[in-house]
C-alpha cells in the first residue's frame, strides 16, 4: 500500500481531471434533464390521450 505522499498529488490531478471532464457534462444534463423529461413525458399516448 503506497503511503499518502505518494498518492497525493496524483489524487489532486485525478480529482481535477474528473472535474473538468464532468462539470460540463452534470451542468449539460441538468440543463436537458427537464427538456428531456418534458419530450417523453408527452410522448407517453395513455397520459397524452388523457390529458
Amino acid at each position: 500500500m503506497a503511503s499518502v505522499n505518494d498518492t497525493f498529488p496524483l489524487k489532486i490531478i485525478y480529482e481535477l481531471v474528473l472535474t473538468i471532464l464532468f462539470k460540463p457534462v452534470i451542468i449539460a444534463f441538468f440543463l436537458l434533464m427537464p427538456y428531456i423529461f418534458l419530450k417523453s413525458f408527452s410522448e407517453i399516448p395513455i397520459l397524452h390521450g388523457a390529458a
